[in-house]
């Protein structure tokens, strides 16, 4: 926050910049692993669980908190024409206030970062359901930024998958097993070894942890400012 308001007060043409922000990160309380998730602004941070997607941040926007207020219905939110207005973010004033959470991971776990043009574009359940039959990170924000661009990429698209696997029994090859035969019963399918690298994405970040494999990948839009 510090170093976007010093840039933007040392630049004219950059004055009034700001950006929202969701982060994840891991920490040890006693011998047990934890996650801890920080947001500022509309960005999201999701959890997809036993076959349920949960929101776990609260967007800092005015739709939201009329939402809250219960002056608004979701529903209304989705199509209100300030859904856009947000009221938290990095670089606008000199102290700013961060909503932070504790999660404590289970393997099979997936948590799901990403910038409003995604859920703006692709809703929930079509989220989730991807989450669900996509066993391979890479794949799933392939898909997801690739479904937000055919249905209109207005706006930047970040997402950004943690998978939770157990090191002894990662599930996510025999699901692709299951996923290629089932689309392709009669034919030969190759899977991805669990050690492979990952397909090929435009300016992707990727590392090993013991969240097993992050993968992101980001779509800007050529007339948007900072983000």
């Amino acid at each position: 926050n510090a170093a976007i308001t010093r840039r933007a007060a040392s630049d004219a043409e950059l004055q009034g910049m700001g950006t929202t922000v969701v982060a994840l990160a891991s920490f040890f309380e006693g011998d047990a692993q934890q996650l801890a998730l920080v947001n500022v602004g509309d960005s999201r941070g999701y959890r997809f669980r036993g076959g349920v997607l949960t929101q776990l941040t609260d967007d800092h926007s005015l739709v939201a908190d009329l939402v809250r207020d219960g002056m608004l219905r979701p529903d209304q939110a989705e199509q209100h024409p300030q859904r856009n207005v947000i009221t938290r973010a990095l670089g606008i004033d000199v102290d700013v206030q961060v909503d932070s959470w504790i999660e404590t991971p289970v393997a099979g776990d997936r948590f799901l970062l990403c910038s409003d043009g995604l859920f703006n574009e692709v809703s929930e359940p079509v989220i989730a359901e991807v989450l669900a039959r996509v066993p391979w990170p890479e794949d799933v924000v392939e898909q997801l930024v690739d479904m937000a661009n055919k249905a209109g990429g207005r706006d930047n698209i970040t997402v950004l998958l943690v998978d939770v696997v157990d090191p002894e029994n990662d599930v996510r090859q025999a699901l692709a097993d299951q996923h290629a035969a089932a689309e392709a019963p009669t034919k030969s399918s190759e899977t991805k070894p669990a050690d492979s690298a990952p397909a090929a994405a435009e300016h992707p970040e990727e590392k090993s942890g013991f969240l097993g494999r992050v993968f992101g990948r980001k779509k800007g839009h050529p007339s948007d400012g900072a983000s």
